[in-house]
C-alpha cells in the first residue's frame, strides 16, 4: 500500500496530475489481440486515446499487434500523423469535402453514404471501409443501394474495399450485417477487415470478425456494471492530485457547498486540488473513496470546482501530499471500478472527463 511519503510530490509537482502505464496499456493490448488472433485487433483512440495521449497509447497497441488504429475524425487523424505515427488509420465521421485531406494523409476513411463514396473516387483515395446500413441511429448505406455500390466498389480501381464497419448491438443489426458481409465478398471486394462490434471482456465473436476495442485496452468498460479486471485487464491512468490546505473542525460542522456532510467529531478536513473543473463528478460526494496517506476516506459533500475535501480524523496530514483517487488496485489505492459503480456510469466515461489542464505522465 502507498505510503504518505511516498505519495509526496517534488516541490515543482502538479497539483493534480494523471499518469499513465504504457506497461498496462501493452498488456491489455497483448491479452485482446490473442484473442483476435488471425481476425486482427482495431485499436479505437478517439477522445485522445480516453485522455491517455492519442500517439503515446498508438505507439504502444501498434507494437502490441494492433492491425488498424481508428479515431472519429480527421482532427485527431491530423493530430497522430503531426506525431509522427504513420500507422494504417482509420476514421469514419466525415464532412463534405473532407476527402481530398483523407487522402492526402494517407487514411482509410469508412465510407457510410453514397455521396461520400463518389467523393472518395474523385479525390483518389487509395483504400476505403464501407458501412452498411444496418438499422438504429447509425448511419450506414442504405439496404436498397447496397449491393449496386459493392458491384461499383468492385469494378473500381480505387479506393479499394479493405473493410466493413458496422455497430451491431442488437441480433437484427448482427444478421443485417452478416448479410451486408455476404454481398461484399461475393462482389469479389478485397475486404481484409471485417468489425462489426466493439469488444467487451466476455463477448463472443463472429470466427471471421476483427476484434475493434477501445475502453478495455486501457483497463476500462463502457457498460455500466462491467469489470475489465475479471478478465485480467489493468486500469492504465492513475490519477492524483495535492492537499492544499487543512482545517482543524469540530463535531457537527457542515462541509462544502449545502452542508450535505456533517462532521461527527473533532477532526480534519483536507481540501484536495481537484474538482469538476477537473472533470470529477460532482456528484461525487458522500460516495467514492480516495487514498491519502495509506488510508482511505470517502469524499466529503459536494466536489467543488477546483477541490474536494477529505475528512482524515487524526491523520497526519501533510499540505503538498498526493492523494490517490483512483489507479490499479494492484497497487493497494482505489479502483476505477470502484468510482463507476459507485457513481452508476462506466469507467471509460469517468475517466473521459478527466480535463486537459490535468497534466499527464507517461511511464
Amino acid at each position: 500500500m502507498t505510503s504518505a511519503a511516498a505519495a509526496e510530490p517534488a516541490g515543482d509537482a502538479p497539483l493534480r496530475i494523471a499518469e499513465i502505464d504504457h506497461r498496462a496499456i501493452a498488456a491489455n493490448a497483448a491479452v485482446i489481440a490473442g484473442l483476435a488472433g488471425r481476425r486482427g485487433m482495431v485499436a479505437m483512440l478517439g477522445a485522445n486515446a480516453l485522455g491517455h495521449g492519442r500517439a503515446e497509447a498508438a505507439r504502444v497497441v501498434v507494437a502490441a499487434g494492433a492491425a488498424l488504429l481508428a479515431v472519429p475524425d480527421l482532427a485527431e487523424a491530423r493530430q497522430l500523423r503531426a506525431a509522427g505515427v504513420d500507422a494504417p488509420l482509420l476514421t469514419w465521421l466525415h464532412a463534405p469535402g473532407d476527402m481530398a485531406e483523407v487522402a492526402s494523409l494517407g487514411v482509410t476513411p469508412a465510407i457510410s453514404s453514397l455521396a461520400q463514396y463518389d467523393e472518395a473516387v474523385a479525390a483518389g483515395v487509395e483504400a476505403a471501409h464501407l458501412v452498411p446500413g444496418i438499422g438504429g441511429a447509425q448511419p450506414g448505406i442504405p439496404t436498397a443501394d447496397w449491393a449496386e455500390l459493392c458491384r461499383r466498389a468492385g469494378a473500381a480501381s480505387a479506393p479499394r474495399i479493405t473493410g466493413l464497419m458496422g455497430t451491431a448491438r442488437t441480433t437484427l443489426a448482427r444478421e443485417l450485417f452478416s448479410e451486408a458481409t455476404v454481398t461484399a465478398l461475393e462482389a469479389e471486394l478485397p475486404v481484409e477487415l471485417v468489425h462489426g462490434i466493439d469488444f467487451e471482456p466476455g463477448d463472443d465473436f463472429d470466427g471471421d470478425t476483427a476484434v475493434r476495442v477501445g475502453a478495455p485496452l486501457f483497463g476500462l468498460s463502457d457498460r455500466p456494471g462491467a469489470h475489465p479486471r475479471d478478465a485480467g485487464l489493468r486500469p492504465a491512468m492513475t490519477l492524483k492530485a495535492g492537499v492544499v490546505g487543512l482545517k482543524g473542525s469540530a463535531a457537527g460542522v457542515g462541509v462544502s457547498y449545502g452542508y450535505r456532510y456533517l462532521t461527527t467529531a473533532q477532526t480534519t478536513l483536507a481540501m484536495i486540488a481537484i474538482g469538476y473543473a477537473d472533470g470529477i463528478d460532482r456528484a461525487a460526494g458522500n460516495l467514492v473513496p480516495v487514498q491519502l496517506g495509506g488510508r482511505r476516506f470517502v469524499v466529503a459533500g459536494r466536489v467543488a470546482m477546483d477541490a474536494l475535501v477529505l475528512d482524515v480524523g487524526s491523520l497526519a496530514v501533510r499540505p503538498g501530499e498526493y492523494a490517490t483517487l483512483f489507479g490499479d488496485a494492484e497497487t493497494g489505492v482505489p479502483h476505477i471500478d470502484e468510482w463507476a459503480d459507485a457513481l452508476g456510469t462506466t469507467s471509460a466515461e469517468i475517466v473521459a472527463r478527466v480535463a486537459r489542464r490535468v497534466p499527464r505522465s507517461h511511464r
